[in-house]
């Protein structure tokens, strides 16, 4: 038993070697872009450097932009409802 290879690594293994024979006939390009990459699913520097996180006050489970309290006045209360997106 000793002898055998462990599954876990070996699997992983192979999921390295799928991913870099897949990147040899489809190399990860930008995903704003298409410019090549060094990882799948990622963004070049130029398009990285063009992105904006959103700020607060922005759902915290999904990221969208809230109403600023400054533009509903003073008296205004921002709905605590549960996002709906997710």
């Amino acid at each position: 038993m000793a002898g055998l290879i462990d599954s876990g690594r070996l699997g992983r293994f192979a999921r390295g070697a799928g991913r870099f024979a897949l990147d040899l006939v489809l190399p990860p390009t930008c995903t704003a872009c298409g410019v090549e990459v060094d990882q799948p699913h990622s963004l070049c520097p130029d398009c990285f450097v063009r992105v904006h996180p959103i700020g607060a006050p922005r759902c915290d489970q999904c990221g969208v932009p809230l109403p600023a309290e400054s533009h509903l006045g003073v008296d205004a209360e921002i709905s605590q409802k549960g996002c709906t997106s997710g």
